[in-house]
């Protein structure tokens, strides 16, 4: 019984690996999402994921944003579908979602979110 135990909380672990960077601020890779949680209102989040996607040289399929939240679909340049959702999370707080659909998903996504981290840290 210790011996499943031990190996299920190994396998739920290989699960949520915190984002590269580290410290305080962290996000986790989860049934194919990548979610943190970043002290930047939306606005400001919002802004920070539009230059990172000019930066990165993704497609901008869609986009739409409210007061609360904020939804853009991409295009990578082999046509892979990437989802970015922005969510209010709190007072000066903004949940970031990200969502690749390929083969490479959790790798393109920390890239995605580093890039927004970078251009947050501008701001």
């Amino acid at each position: 019984m210790t011996v499943l135990l031990v190996g299920a909380t190994f396998a739920i672990q290989g699960c949520v690996v915190p984002a590269a960077g580290g410290g305080a601020d962290t996000a986790t890779y989860v049934m194919g999402k990548l979610e943190g949680v970043e002290p930047k209102d939306l606005q400001t989040v919002y802004g920070a994921t539009e230059l990172a996607v000019i930066q990165l040289e993704l497609r901008i399929m869609e986009k739409s944003k409210d007061a609360m939240s904020a939804a853009i679909e991409l295009r990578d340049t082999e046509g892979r579908k990437i989802t970015i959702n922005l969510q209010t999370a709190g007072e000066g707080a903004t949940k970031i979602s990200i969502q690749v659909s390929s083969s490479e998903d959790e790798r393109k996504s920390r890239i995605i979110y580093q890039k927004i981290r970078e251009n947050l840290q501008k701001k």
